[in-house]
């Protein structure tokens, strides 16, 4: 099986003919997986080979004349366009080799993808030359690696443009990479879920004398309010990261109990998803909805997690590289003084 490297590709270009018809070469000498492959892309001066495993799938408008020639046809993917959101009338769908990796003469090995699906992490842990083992978490904030490197564990965060040394795995030299762990302030904590636990007493006060009804039929009013809905047929939509800043909002206003409400719709509070709250009532839901008393409480149990997430009381730590220790809140990684999307 040949790794990632330049000269262990180069090798499978040299004793083995590539897919018929392309300059596709298998990852392993079992050609049954064309799904596992690696092309040959020619640069200016150069080689370079892009490490795919799968497919995407790209789509290019076609006039209506060729899509009724090929409509039927088998091996052809065409289609009339049905959703406002299709960018064509008419088009075909093209299967491409989903790149996950570029090796370059260098023996460097960029990242190429946003993010790595399950298939393509084991894949990748399985083509990387050290005893590695790819994963993605929350504490990394997305994908990273573990891998065995001069007798030791290394842990590194992964993104797209991450360009590592094959045999090392240290960054290349035009690279200058930061990781910064988040820690958080126990002061600046403090002080922001006083706020919440102060104010939530008026409406534990208030939910305490209402029924359930009472109380879902002022949730379904607030949600007309303030979800989106693109259309009249369309369901009502709601974000979590939305709901906090209303109640965030209501709650600096005065408004005590409808706040408590809109954190109820951001955490998941039993009863409290778009759904239920829609459906209330019509035997569905109402038998796993949070009753009027207990809704504060069971508000305050997970509201922490959501309050650092929005107003994010952190303060931050560089860690090394190649040695990332994981955060409950994530990481942030620049990349030559650019914040990386992860």
């Amino acid at each position: 099986m040949p790794y990632l490297t330049y000269k262990g590709l180069q090798h499978v270009t040299h004793t083995q003919d590539p897919f018929r018809g392309t300059m596709n070469f298998p990852m392993y000498s079992d050609r049954r997986q064309p799904y596992s492959l690696f092309r040959v892309v020619e640069t200016e001066n150069d080689i370079e080979y892009h490490v795919c495993y799968g497919r995407d799938w790209e789509s290019k408008e076609i006039t209506e004349q060729k899509y009724n020639l090929l409509k039927g046809v088998r091996g052809k993917r065409v289609s009339k366009k049905d959703r406002d959101y299709e960018p064509y009338p008419f088009y075909e769908t093209i299967a491409i080799p989903r790149a996950l990796a570029i090796v370059r003469s260098d023996n460097t090995i960029e990242f190429v993808r946003d993010s790595y699906w399950q298939g393509d992490r084991k894949k990748m842990s399985e083509w990387l030359k050290h005893t590695s083992y790819m994963f993605d978490g929350y504490r990394f904030s997305g994908n990273g690696l573990v891998a065995h490197v001069n007798g030791q564990d290394v842990h590194m965060p992964i993104f797209k443009g991450l360009r590592l040394d094959a045999e090392t795995l240290k960054p290349h030299e035009s690279q200058n990479i930061q990781v910064f762990r988040k820690i958080v302030d126990r002061k600046k904590s403090k002080a922001l879920m006083a706020k919440y636990d102060m104010r939530l007493k008026t409406a534990h006060a208030m939910l305490k004398c209402l029924d359930m009804d009472t109380m879902m039929v002022s949730a379904k009013d607030l949600l007309e309010e303030h979800a989106s809905k693109p259309n009249d047929n369309s369901w009502k939509y709601l974000g979590s990261d939305e709901a906090m800043r209303i109640g965030d909002n209501l709650l600096e206003s005065g408004s005590e109990f409808e706040a408590s409400l809109m954190y109820a719709m951001a955490i998941g509070v039993n009863g409290f998803s778009v759904y239920a709250i829609e459906n209330y009532g019509n035997g569905h839901t109402r038998y796993n909805t949070c009753e009027p008393k207990n809704l504060v409480p069971r508000i305050k149990a997970s509201l922490a997690k959501k309050a650092y997430e929005t107003h994010k009381p952190f303060y931050e730590v560089e860690v090394p590289f190649m040695n990332t220790k994981g955060s409950a809140w994530g990481l942030r990684v620049v990349l030559n003084g650019v914040d990386v999307v992860r």
